[in-house]
C-alpha cells in the first residue's frame, strides 16, 4: 500500500524537512544502484557474446561483477539470482524496493508507478538464464524500465527550461 506522495513541485514552503531531504537522498542512491548493477549485468553479457565460449565467459565475467559490487552467492548458477533479487545491500530487487519506500514519502505517483513497473518485470524474469544473449534482452527490458523512472524524475520534478531572471528574482525575494 502506498502513501499520498507529496511532490516537491506543490509544496508552499520552500524549505526541505530533514526527512524529506532523507527521502530524497535515499530515493536517487538506491535508483542509482539498481541501475549500476543492472549495466554491470548487461556489459558481462554483452562481453560473453563476443568470446568463443560465451556461456564459460559470462560466468567468469558475472562472477568478477559480483565480486565487485560485494555479493556473493552458493553456486554460479545464484550470482545472477544474488544480483537482481536476493542480495540484501546491491540486489536490483531489494534496492528498487527501497527506492519505492522512499518514494512514498517524497515522489510523485508517476515515479511510484514506474518503480511498480520495474518491481514487476524484474520478478517476471525467469531465472536461471545462462545464454549471454537471453541475458542481454532481459536487462534491457528492465533497463527500459529504470529509463522511464528516470525520465519521470526529470519530467515531472526537473523543468528544462532555465528560469528567467524575473523568476529567480521573485523566488528570492519570497525566500
Amino acid at each position: 500500500m502506498t502513501t499520498d506522495p507529496r511532490s516537491l513541485n506543490l509544496t508552499t514552503n520552500p524549505w526541505m524537512t530533514d526527512s524529506r531531504v532523507y527521502n530524497l537522498v535515499w530515493l536517487g542512491r538506491w535508483m542509482e544502484r539498481a541501475d549500476n548493477v543492472l549495466r554491470a549485468i548487461d556489459s558481462a553479457a554483452l562481453l560473453a557474446l563476443d568470446a568463443s565460449e560465451s556461456e564459460t565467459s559470462f560466468r567468469r565475467n558475472i562472477k568478477k561483477v559480483a565480486a565487485g559490487l560485494g555479493a556473493s552467492a552458493k553456486s554460479d548458477g545464484d550470482i545472477l539470482e544474488s544480483l537482481l533479487r536476493t542480495h540484501e545491500n546491491t540486489g536490483v530487487l531489494r534496492s528498487t524496493e527501497r527506492a519505492r519506500n522512499n518514494a512514498n514519502e517524497v515522489a510523485p505517483l508517476e515515479l511510484i508507478q514506474a518503480l511498480n513497473q520495474l518491481i514487476t518485470a524484474l520478478n517476471a524474469v525467469k531465472l536461471p538464464l545462462t545464454d549471454p544473449d537471453e541475458i542481454h534482452k532481459q536487462m534491457t527490458e528492465l533497463l527500459t524500465h529504470m529509463s522511464h523512472a528516470f525520465s519521470v524524475v526529470e519530467t515531472k520534478w526537473f523543468r528544462r527550461e532555465a528560469l528567467s531572471q524575473e523568476e529567480v528574482y521573485r523566488r528570492f525575494v519570497q525566500q
